[in-house]
């Protein structure tokens, strides 16, 4: 879909999606403003313990709404990349309270139905944003890393990972976080430089006094640079 000097990228149509919504009665349920609230905390523990919470919850499609969120994730919706890798981890064994972790996320998807990816005109300015939680999750005290590149403002790469290994303290945790985005980076940059390469993409001079990483020509007037 595109707009005035835009382009609109929507993983599923609009249509579609809100058939989706309405097949799990959401629909005209109330709507979300976040995907999923700090009281709401996912562990292996909440898992049915006796027979009847098992055969309850084999009524619901839990796994095919995960895929289809997963799917979502994937291609437009970086916003849902945590809770959709949270309530993955419980498709063996899922419960009440898990299954209304996504049914939190699918209010939050119908107030943001019309949330897309949107790419314009602007400057081709490449991003990166890292983060984490130390020990987050509940089972395993593991912590989160997340990143996200974006060109223009726009996300182009997003990761939610569980680190695999526990950190003991949030320097370690944050370490192995930025760790990962820097080995994502350096597959960007060879990407990029193949573009160039190829003729499919130009690089363009950066005046000095726009380019504060020049470390080189600090000590020249910027003036005498300026061209």
């Amino acid at each position: 879909m595109s707009g005035q000097n835009c382009w609109h990228f929507e993983s599923i149509p609009r249509a579609v999606f809100e058939k989706v919504l309405a097949i799990f009665s959401v629909n005209d349920a109330k709507p979300r403003t976040t995907p999923l609230t700090n009281h709401i905390k996912l562990s292996k523990e909440q898992s049915p313990k006796i027979a009847q919470e098992r055969e309850d919850m084999t009524l619901v499609s839990y796994a095919s709404v995960v895929g289809s969120l997963m799917y979502a994730m994937v291609c437009t919706r970086p916003g849902i990349a945590y809770v959709v890798k949270v309530v993955s981890r419980y498709m063996a064994h899922p419960s009440k309270e898990h299954w209304e972790a996504i049914k939190w996320l699918l209010r939050y998807l119908r107030s943001t139905s019309s949330t897309s990816l949107c790419f314009g005109n602007g400057k081709a300015i490449l991003q990166s944003f890292v983060d984490d939680d130390l020990g987050g999750d509940v089972d395993s005290s593991k912590s989160t890393s997340g990143y996200i590149y974006t060109i223009g403002g726009t996300a182009v790469i997003w990761i939610s990972r569980l680190q695999k290994c526990v950190s003991l303290s949030s320097t370690e945790s944050e370490y192995m976080a930025i760790a990962e985005a820097g080995k994502e980076m350096i597959w960007l940059a060879d990407y990029l430089e193949e573009l160039v390469e190829d003729g499919d993409m130009c690089l363009e001079k950066i005046e000095v006094a726009k380019n504060p990483a020049d470390m080189l020509t600090k000590c020249v007037d910027v003036g005498k640079l300026r061209l």
